[in-house]
């Protein structure tokens, strides 16, 4: 009887050790959740839709997912500084970055 009972023990000893690897193998990090979490901080850029002279200044239309915006240097449109409008790119500054857009 003492030895089914150890056996029994033992058995369940056994599992428990193998359910608490087995969780913890599982709360270890994902090998592709890496690529997710780039492509969540991959930062998309706005687009230059057109570029105006507007009274000698330069302005610019920017699009940013479905909004879109006006813009002339020293605006601050999502976060971003426009430095420069220029005839053909627009300089933007953001996370002591510059971003340069070309039309």
């Amino acid at each position: 009887m003492k030895i089914k009972i150890k056996r029994i023990v033992k058995i369940i000893v056994l599992n428990l050790i193998f359910f608490n690897l087995f969780l913890y193998s599982q709360s270890l990090r994902d090998p592709f959740k890496f690529d997710q979490e780039n492509k969540k901080n991959t930062q998309i850029y706005p687009e230059v839709l057109a570029i105006s002279k507007f009274n000698n200044n330069y302005g610019a239309i920017l699009k940013n997912n479905l909004l879109q915006e006006t813009v002339f240097e020293q605006d601050i449109v999502w976060g971003y500084k426009v430095l420069k409008v220029s005839n053909n790119s627009v300089i933007l500054f953001k996370d002591n970055n510059k971003i340069k857009l070309n039309f």
